[in-house]
């Protein structure tokens, strides 16, 4: 899936948790915006008491999962959320699979 999501200063869901092979979350809008991998639907920026990770203007984050003996690592199955400090909608594009 690829998509292109309008981030808020309140957290939005940029994906629901599920099982993922791999992610990639890139910053396309000209604001910081702070992402929570962890499923924390109250990501705050850097100046709450929360701040997600932060991705900068035209950065990107990606992650994978490896299927090892056990079974699927579960680093990156829980919902995705990002939230910025700016005016206005700001854009992230999500792929996953």
């Amino acid at each position: 899936m690829i998509a292109k999501i309008n981030v808020t200063v309140a957290a939005t869901l940029l994906s629901a948790a599920k099982r993922r092979a791999w992610f990639v979350l890139q910053n396309i809008s000209d604001t910081d915006i702070y992402v929570a991998l962890d499923g924390s639907s109250d990501v705050t920026g850097a100046a709450g008491a929360k701040p997600g990770l932060l991705i900068r203007p035209g950065e990107f984050l990606a992650d994978s999962s490896f299927r090892n003996a056990v079974g699927w690592t579960d680093a990156n199955d829980r919902a995705l959320y990002a939230i910025h400090e700016g005016v206005g909608n700001k854009v992230m594009t999500v792929q996953e699979a």
